[in-house]
Formats: C-alpha cells, sequence, structure tokens
C-alpha cells in the first residue's frame, strides 16, 4: 500500500485512490465505540 509506505518513509504527503473520497467521510464520522468494538477495524 503506497500509503502505509509513505507514513513508514515519513512523507509529509501522499496521495491515495480516487475512491477514498466517498469512504473517508464516513470513516470521520464513526464514533470511536464502534471501532473498539469491532475487532477488525481497531488494530487490537
Amino acid at each position: 500500500m503506497k500509503s502505509v509506505k509513505a507514513m513508514d518513509a515519513g512523507t509529509p504527503e501522499a496521495h491515495v485512490p480516487g475512491f477514498w473520497w466517498a469512504t473517508m467521510p464516513v470513516v470521520k464520522n464513526t464514533p470511536e465505540r464502534i471501532f473498539q468494538v469491532l475487532p477488525f477495524l481497531s488494530g487490537r
């Protein structure tokens, strides 16, 4: 994944695929507690 590689490299800005424009508002507006309940989303 380009974004993960960019973060690991310390790149301050990276361009991601265009389909994220529709996905990110949902992610940004989802309460943190929902991510904590779903282990496949929390990374824990």
